[in-house]
């Protein structure tokens, strides 16, 4: 028998069940969580094939259990008023009791809980501040999807020991910046795992202990801790380095940046064609593209500090994306020529930077793109 308390436990069976959810990865071992209650603490343990999560905490509990539960044990749980609750170990279930409310856990007695994730010997290891992890988490959510397809060199979060989160789909790409150890070399991670660490870190209200070994990657926080496998792959494609070094060599026009997102939302519903000109001139950008009933342009201010102007061909939907992004007032566009990527970043913060790659089209001069627009 043991007794603890309605939310100590909720939340414990809560956080282990991030490794799967009912309907997905639910059957068998990996529908399964271990709880022990002992010494006062509360521990609950979930594990997938790709990540292991294990949350441990002092919750003033009494008694001893120690049973291989279903997930849907969560939902158990949740019926039960914030109150203590008292389990009683039966051989094929543990009794639950609270107030005048009881309820029944089946027991897994004939199925053990899916090995845990194990984690070798440490490369490099390194602190994240959980704001700046969560910063991560959204800079990097949705760029993950796409052209990339099944090819998770593009598909993953890649974490380089040059300094760098960064994930791309083929066409666009977002990198956040921060220092770690050189000698992890490149670091492919599963998106979804990245997303999880970030909501565990608001719940523990902790930083980020980051450790790598060759296989895995643990992340620590607070009373919880998940081990994630690394996603094999050949290698990592160099394009992250590159874009970061042309975007120091890159003519720049800065935009007010709720200008721009608001200039694109009012365009994006107005096309036939997810193709639009982005023509820079030293007081105004120009966005403008064609329908079957004639062209559709919006001009905002900008300052622009290339020599002659510039007209460029990009997906307008992609540039939203980049644009929304920017939580600075101003946001720079960073232009080399009409065919490399095109750069957005915001002009106060360099932490995060956006990559677009320019789509190709037929040679037109400036005054024809902007001429009955």
């Amino acid at each position: 028998m043991a007794t603890v308390g309605r939310e100590a436990l909720h939340h414990a069976l809560a956080t282990a069940s991030r490794t799967g959810s009912k309907g997905k990865m639910s059957h068998g071992a990996f529908g399964n969580l271990e709880l022990v209650i002992a010494d006062g603490r509360v521990i609950a343990r979930g594990t997938s094939m790709e990540a292991s999560i294990e949350f441990s905490q002092h919750a003033g509990t009494l008694g001893q259990i120690k049973a291989i539960i279903p997930r849907e044990a969560l939902d158990v749980v949740r019926a039960f008023p914030n109150a203590d609750i008292t389990i009683d170990d039966e051989r094929a279930a543990l009794a639950l009791s609270a107030q005048r409310m009881k309820l029944r856990i089946p027991k897994n007695t004939d199925m053990a809980l899916y090995p845990m994730m194990g984690h070798k010997e440490t490369i490099g290891r390194f602190t994240m501040a959980r704001e700046d992890f969560q910063a991560m988490a959204k800079a990097l959510s949705g760029f993950t999807e796409g052209a990339g397809g099944a090819n998770l060199a593009l598909t993953g979060v890649v974490m380089s020991g040059d300094g760098f989160f960064a994930a791309a789909d083929g066409r666009i790409m977002s990198i956040f910046k921060h220092d770690m150890p050189q000698e992890i070399g490149d670091v492919v991670l599963m998106p979804n795992h990245v997303t999880t660490v970030a909501s565990l870190s608001r719940a523990e209200r902790d930083d980020i202990e980051i450790d790598v070994a060759d296989d895995t990657v643990r992340f620590g926080t607070g009373n919880v801790f998940m081990v994630s496998r690394r996603v094999a792959v050949e290698k990592v494609l160099p394009v992250y380095q590159k874009v970061m070094a042309v975007n120091s060599d890159t003519m720049g026009c800065i935009v007010d940046t709720e200008e721009l997102q608001g200039a694109l939302g009012r365009l994006l519903p107005l096309m036939e064609l997810f193709e639009a000109w982005v023509v820079f001139t030293r007081d105004e950008l120009h966005i403008v593209s064609t329908q079957s009933y004639g062209k559709s342009r919006i001009a905002i201010p900008c300052t622009w500090d290339g020599i002659s102007d510039v007209a460029i061909k990009a997906n307008p939907a992609y540039l939203a994306k980049l644009a929304d992004a920017v939580t600075d007032p101003q946001t720079r566009l960073g232009v080399v020529n009409p065919t490399a990527p095109l750069t957005v970043t915001g002009v106060d913060n360099d932490t995060w930077m956006g990559a677009l790659a320019l789509m190709r089209g037929q040679n037109m001069e400036i005054e024809e793109i902007l001429a009955d627009a």
